[in-house]
Parts: structure tokens; C-alpha cells; sequence
């Protein structure tokens, strides 16, 4: 009996040790990951520009009148910027243009009649993680150009401005393959890699495979 005691715990020690170990792996596998994605954020930020318009409140008519402002500043940010092919030119197109952007946001919530104030804004800010259709931007600071409407408590809409991948399909952005084709340019193999498949770490025991599933 001793001895059969004295096995079953010597295999309760080997598999303490062994899940200890795996938990190691795991916790270095996380940072390495979380590193990786810190990288990638640093790398997007000097390369892109976001767009965001930022409701008044979440009823539907805010949200509505959202996309209405979004729709119709999309359009004439596009004559704007139409033969725009570098970031530094985009960028400063957009901080020259502020004041005729803001106008132009207004008239539209004036013609819809409302009265809510505008606000046009260029500014390097903090954004969490973020889904662009199949794409997933981690979170951290990135250069966008704000359209701020009324109080802007709302829920706000987005894309990336620069380069181009404001292709939108009601609510949600589609990215298509001209636009992975640019952003896959633009990075390493192993950033797009990751700027598709979001922070997703898939762990697999070594010795202890039961736990894989």
C-alpha cells in the first residue's frame, strides 16, 4: 500500500512539475505575442491615418445623422485628396483643409436640420483595439482626423483614411483585395500576418497533450 502510495504521488509531483512548466511557456508565449503586437502598432501608426466621426448620442437619430455626415465628408474628402499618393502630402492636405472640412460637416447637419455644433480636429490620440472587417488594428496611439457632432458621446464610425480603406457596406467595412494587396506592401510578412489574425496565441502542451483540445 506504502508503495503504491508513494507512486501515485511521485506521478502527482512529475505532473505538478510538468503543467508549472507548461504554465511558463504560456506566460512567455503571451509576452512574446503582446510584443509583437506592440511592434505592429508602433509600425501601423507611422504609416496610417484613421478617420472617425463621433455621434452626438446613440439614438437612432444621431446615429443616423452619423452616417449621413460620414457619407457626404467622405465625398468631399475625396476630391481633396483625389492624386494623393504619400502620407506626408495626405497629412497635409487634411491639417490645411480642417476648417473647410468642419464647414462642410456642418452644412450637412444644418440641411438635415439640426443644430448641433461641429468640430474638425487632426490629432495623434489613444484608440482600442479595433476590427476593420477582416482586419483587426491593435490598440495605441495613431494620427486621425476627427468629426466631433454636438456633445460626441456617441458611438463613433471609422476607417483608415491613408491609405484609402474607406470601402464601406452599410455599418460595416469591407476590406477587398486591392486594399490587402497595399497594406500587405506596406508591412512585413509577418505583421500582415498578424494585422489578419488579431492577438490570437495558440498554446499546445508538449507533454500533456490532453490539454491541446
Amino acid at each position: 500500500m506504502k508503495k503504491k502510495n508513494h507512486i501515485i504521488i511521485s506521478l502527482l509531483v512529475v505532473i505538478i512539475g510538468i503543467t508549472l512548466t507548461s504554465q511558463v511557456y504560456i506566460s512567455k508565449a503571451n509576452v512574446s505575442n503582446t510584443y509583437s503586437m506592440q511592434k505592429l502598432q508602433s509600425t501601423l501608426a507611422q504609416k496610417i491615418i484613421r478617420f472617425h466621426v463621433i455621434a452626438d448620442n446613440d439614438t437612432d437619430e444621431s446615429q443616423q445623422l452619423k452616417m449621413k455626415v460620414k457619407n457626404e465628408t467622405l465625398k468631399y474628402m475625396k476630391t481633396l485628396l483625389t492624386g494623393t499618393e504619400d502620407l506626408s502630402t495626405t497629412r497635409d492636405i487634411l491639417e490645411n483643409n480642417l476648417e473647410n472640412i468642419k464647414n462642410f460637416a456642418l452644412d450637412v447637419v444644418e440641411k438635415e436640420g439640426y443644430e448641433y455644433n461641429v468640430s474638425a480636429e487632426f490629432e495623434n490620440c489613444y484608440f482600442p483595439i479595433k476590427e476593420y472587417g477582416s482586419l483587426i488594428f491593435p490598440a495605441g496611439y495613431y494620427d486621425a482626423l476627427k468629426i466631433k457632432l454636438g456633445k460626441a458621446e456617441g458611438r463613433n464610425w471609422w476607417c483608415v483614411m491613408y491609405p484609402n480603406l474607406c470601402f464601406v457596406e452599410g455599418s460595416y467595412a469591407v476590406v477587398n483585395d486591392e486594399v490587402k494587396e497595399t497594406l500587405e506592401g506596406m508591412l512585413t510578412p509577418d505583421e500582415y500576418h498578424m494585422l489578419l489574425q488579431g492577438n490570437n496565441t495558440k498554446i499546445s502542451f508538449k507533454y500533456l497533450k490532453f490539454l491541446n483540445n
